[in-house]
């Protein structure tokens, strides 16, 4: 649904990362869980942990040494952010419900996972991660947290697939170039420079196209890929995981103004690599 040309104001280079989330999990026992059943599970039975920087780092040594493996993420709102600032723009309502839309339809996140509290306020979401890869979890979870901690990311993204119809996976790999530089919380490390932080975008700023189609094999046989399960003690290793999917074709950057071209649609979810090679080499050579 190509609707609208690219809105640069989409990609305003002072979005920035915010440092003033917060972040309530916890892990506990028992098998797939339903929201409304959640509730009434006993406090004794869960592991409680709470941190005000938004770091999943100590998760899995919580679930390694409980046996403990699913997880409920809650994601308060950030004060600064209520204030307005330009710096940390707030997430129209129908942007946080359709980011969420793509992402679950892209497997970027849990088909299972629906919507969560009505509460601005008090969003949360319920995994049972048993059965996923470790590196698979920690996309789930960084996906979440975007919402509040790069909404430009979100926002950009959501402008791309809804308004100018971009594929969700190409605009994925150009969202993570363009809106965001926060490496170590960000799903793939192919975000922007410091450069393009203070010059902002425009359209023939580059990205990697071919980081499209790994994350496209990737999210559809994450087991292809890891092995891993959370019940081992393993970091998750997303970004190297990511990197290692094979697409077939180096990691050249094409311009931004590229992104709606036919070409790129098909190399993403081309199925025979040579062909997907012809594919991308056509769009570079037009």
């Amino acid at each position: 649904m190509a609707v609208k040309k690219i809105d640069y104001e989409k990609f305003k280079s002072t979005f920035i990362h915010s440092e003033t989330h917060k972040i309530d999990y916890d892990i506990y026992d028992g098998k797939t869980t339903l929201l409304s059943e959640y509730n009434r599970l006993k406090e004794k039975e869960m592991v409680v942990t709470y941190t005000n920087q938004a770091c999943f780092g100590s998760t899995l040594s919580f679930m390694y040494s409980e046996k403990k493996f699913n997880i409920k993420y809650t994601l308060a709102v950030d004060p600064k952010a209520s204030k307005g600032s330009d710096r940390i723009p707030l997430l129209e309502p129908i942007e946080i419900k359709k980011w969420f839309q793509i992402t679950r339809k892209c497997k970027f996140i849990p088909k299972s996972v629906r919507f969560f509290s009505k509460q601005k306020d008090n969003q949360f979401i319920i995994l049972n991660l048993k059965e996923q890869p470790v590196s698979t979890f920690y996309m789930y979870l960084v996906m979440f947290r975007y919402v509040r901690e790069d909404p430009g990311l979100v926002r950009a993204f959501v402008h791309l697939v809804d308004e100018v119809g971009v594929d969700p996976y190409v605009a994925m790999a150009a969202v993570h170039r363009f809106c965001t530089n926060t490496l170590g919380h960000s799903a793939i490390d192919h975000v922007r420079t410091y450069a393009e932080s203070m010059s902002g975008i425009n359209e023939n700023n580059k990205f990697r196209l071919d980081i499209a189609r790994k994350l496209y094999l990737y999210v559809n046989n994450p087991g292809k890929y890891d092995t891993r399960g959370v019940e081992i003690r393993v970091p998750y290793n997303l970004h190297t995981t990511i990197n290692n999917v094979n697409a077939h074709v180096g990691s050249f950057e094409i311009p931004l103004h590229k992104i709606t071209h036919k070409n790129a649609t098909l190399f993403v979810y081309e199925k025979d690599s040579e062909k997907a090679t012809e594919l991308y080499r056509e769009m570079m050579e037009k």
